[in-house]
């Protein structure tokens, strides 16, 4: 493992890699341009393409726009979508949307996209209209895909305009505002139509149709004022809606605060939506975005617990989920306060066989979550659909810290430390449950690792909510490398004992901070040198050896940086660069890595690359 231990900058920090654009646009955006920064107003000309890959957030630095004249491919998946919205995430920083035009425009298509935040303002033409998606005379097709957070005032979110024919399918609108209430959605002189797509807390309504005929069925419309002037069939629509196969009953979201517009097991819009129509697993149609009763083609639904169930402390609760195209084991985490509160690792790797035993350990919670991720893929991840609850029932021991009294303490992890001697906390026991239970041993370390100092007796009661009167000491006894970690043993009859202990991981890990060496840049020649002090120790005194230094250039101050080379120590030459680049900027790190690893380095490699570097 090439494994760095100090870090010198000579004028600036390391730059994100990103592409910034302007003016005319074309060929393709891949993850590695990614995030892509838009600085004035782009166009796709006719005649042109571009293609976006999976993953590329495109952000608007200020209120400028993309004229699509050309061919627009903007396609991500299911599990890695693509994101156009503002580079600043502060209030009244906004974009102004996407504008397609003209026959070759038809064919463009945008797939699993989200677009976010944009906004056109107060009137009635293409500057005001369509907030993130605006259509004149040309049909792209727009499919799998979420806006949320735009504004305009006809259509805030898509106007379909002048003789398009637009398949919208399978798309989510959420808080999207026409401060004129003319809907989210504005067919006006044009036909297409809308399937399948959920429409929900949209501030000026849903959908508006004016002199126009669309194909609107099997969705969900939800917001206040839903829809008018359309076409509607066998759909879900707030208030009611005349038209063959329509309902106007809740359509029971998992959880519609929570913005999770997928369906609940008894909904009225299940097998409710264009009987001409089949969902992946052949049934007939559901109304909405989100079919229910199929995964995706990728993810994770958790099954168990479900919404409003009950936990209770020292049980094992079965944790259960599905899941469809996910890779290798899963990690489970809990959240005993969501959305606000921290999301523990309750197992960070377990095989995905859709079950894993957990004893439900405190504190106790009123709005509990769980959450299943894959390891390898990321970001994909399932929650369960609505809060359950974790209770006590009987006797709960738990250390708390003698300075805060009243928090659970289910593991002691004081996090990162500079060289740790004697590292260590003060500690009581308390009480969680609602029964006593008694102690019988305060404290039994499993290792040498730690030591303890307790004036704890051999055995006493603690009642309900009471905490000990006596306090105990953990101290780590080691200064070595690495982490620590132990198993603390309280033998008890509490009710979060297993085989007669209450057991608390202990860990700490070690970190090193070293010194930056005091490095010199000076111009010999058409040769840049560089001079730095050998590096021997941190700046918070732990030992460490520097074998090698390796030398990073980059040409602008943000970077991106390259591998220039290595040496054993100062100086080090970059030669003949004066006189063919005006700006120069390096970085030197050192490292333990043997000569034999170096040597494989290929000149010009990406920094990031390098040092993630493992043999």
């Amino acid at each position: 493992m090439l494994r760095t231990i100090s870090l010198v900058l000579l004028t600036c920090l390391l730059g994100h890699a990103e592409l910034h654009v302007c003016g005319n646009v074309a060929g393709s955006w891949e993850g590695a341009d990614s995030p892509l920064i838009v600085d004035c107003n782009i166009q796709l000309l006719s005649g042109q393409q571009l293609s976006v890959a999976p993953g590329v957030d495109v952000l608007f630095s200020g209120h400028y726009r993309f004229d699509v004249y050309g061919d627009l491919q903007a396609v991500g998946t299911a599990v890695d979508s693509i994101l156009f919205g503002r580079l600043e995430p502060i209030e009244g920083h906004r974009w102004s949307g996407i504008r397609f035009y003209g026959a070759q425009a038809s064919g463009s298509l945008v797939e699993y996209c989200v677009f976010e935040y944009a906004y056109k303002g107060i009137g009635n033409d293409e500057n005001t209209n369509g907030g993130a998606i605006y259509t004149a005379n040309c049909s792209p097709t727009i499919l799998r895909s979420t806006f949320r957070h735009n504004e305009a005032s006809r259509g805030s979110a898509i106007c379909i305009f002048d003789g398009s024919n637009s398949l919208i399918e399978r798309c989510v609108f959420h808080d999207n505002d026409s401060p004129v209430g003319y809907n989210a959605v504005w067919f006006s002189l044009s036909n297409g139509s809308m399937r399948r797509s959920t429409l929900a807390n949209n501030i000026g309504g849903d959908l508006h149709c004016y002199d126009s005929g669309p194909d609107v069925t099997s969705c969900i419309l939800w917001s206040i004022m839903a829809a008018s002037g359309a076409q509607i069939s066998y759909s879900c629509v707030r208030g009611g809606y005349t038209g063959p196969g329509n309902i106007s009953g809740n359509p029971q979201f998992d959880d519609e605060n929570g913005r999770n517009y997928h369906l609940q097991i008894g909904s009225p819009c299940i097998n409710a939506g264009d009987p001409d129509a089949q969902d992946e697993d052949g049934s007939r149609a559901d109304m909405g975005a989100y079919p229910t009763g199929d995964l995706p083609p990728v993810g994770i639904v958790v099954d168990h617990p479900a919404a409003g169930d009950t936990s209770l402390v020292g049980e094992t609760l079965s944790i259960n989920w599905q899941s469809q195209g996910v890779v290798g084991d899963v990690q489970i985490e809990l959240n005993r306060s969501f959305p606000d509160g921290p999301w523990e690792v309750l197992a960070p790797s377990t095989p995905n066989d859709g079950q894993f035993p957990w004893p439900v350990s405190a504190p106790p919670g009123n709005h509990c979550r769980l959450r299943v991720c894959s390891v390898q893929q990321g970001e994909l991840c399932g929650v369960t659909s609505g809060d359950f609850v974790i209770a006590v029932g009987t006797g709960f021991l738990a250390l708390v810290r003698s300075a805060q009294p009243a928090t659970a303490l289910t593991t002691w992890n004081v996090g990162s430390v500079e060289c740790p001697g004697n590292l260590s906390d003060w500690f009581r026991l308390k009480n969680f449950g609602n029964a006593a239970t008694i102690v019988y041993q305060p404290l039994e370390p499993v290792s040498a690792e730690f030591s303890r100092v307790t004036g704890c007796p051999g055995l006493f009661a603690l009642g309900s909510g009471e905490m000990s009167a006596c306090s105990l000491q953990l101290s780590f006894a080691s200064a070595a490398d690495g982490t620590y970690g132990d198993l603390l043993r309280i033998q008890s009859d509490a009710g979060n004992a297993v085989n007669g202990y209450v057991q608390i991981p202990l860990s700490a890990v070690r970190v090193t901070t070293p010194a930056s060496p005091y490095l010199t840049v000076t111009s010999v020649g058409n040769d840049v040198r560089l001079a730095w002090r050998p590096v021997t120790g941190s700046e918070g005194g732990c030992p460490l050896t520097a074998v090698h230094y390796l030398v990073f250039h980059a040409p602008m101050s943000e970077g991106p940086y390259y591998f220039l080379g290595w040496a054993d120590s100062s100086p080090f030459y970059h030669e003949e660069v004066v006189s063919f680049e005006a700006a120069h900027y390096y970085r030197v790190i050192c490292t333990e890595a043997p000569e034999s690893v170096l040597r494989g380095i290929p000149v010009g490699e990406p920094m990031e690359i390098t040092l993630k570097r493992s043999w």
